[in-house]
């Protein structure tokens, strides 16, 4: 089974909430509007594999294997993992589901 997602970094590096937890982010006026898509891919998943365990597989996959085709920073705080139904901001520990 495939499951879509997008990685989302924000496109200015003066953004003032970049490599900050999301309550951070919240406090510095975050907004998806900052962010540019930066890869947009399929995952193979486990039909019991849930968000979190998919989200832990592309943190190691966008730190230490990068796709082929990826030109974006590695993964870090304030990078947003969008699948279609739901959307994640890369946390200081862990995942925040935002929507």
């Amino acid at each position: 089974m495939e499951k879509h997602y997008k990685i989302l970094q924000l496109r200015d590096l003066q953004t003032p909430y970049i490599w900050r937890s999301y309550s951070r982010a919240l406090d510095n006026n975050f907004s998806l509007e900052d962010y540019d898509v930066v890869y947009d891919a399929h995952i193979d998943v486990d039909e019991f594999e849930d968000d979190e365990q998919t989200l832990d597989r592309l943190w190691v996959m966008f730190n230490m294997d990068h796709p082929g085709d990826f030109e974006g920073r590695s993964m870090s705080v304030s990078d947003i993992i969008e699948f279609d139904d739901a959307t994640y901001y890369v946390d200081s520990v862990g995942f925040k589901k935002i929507k």
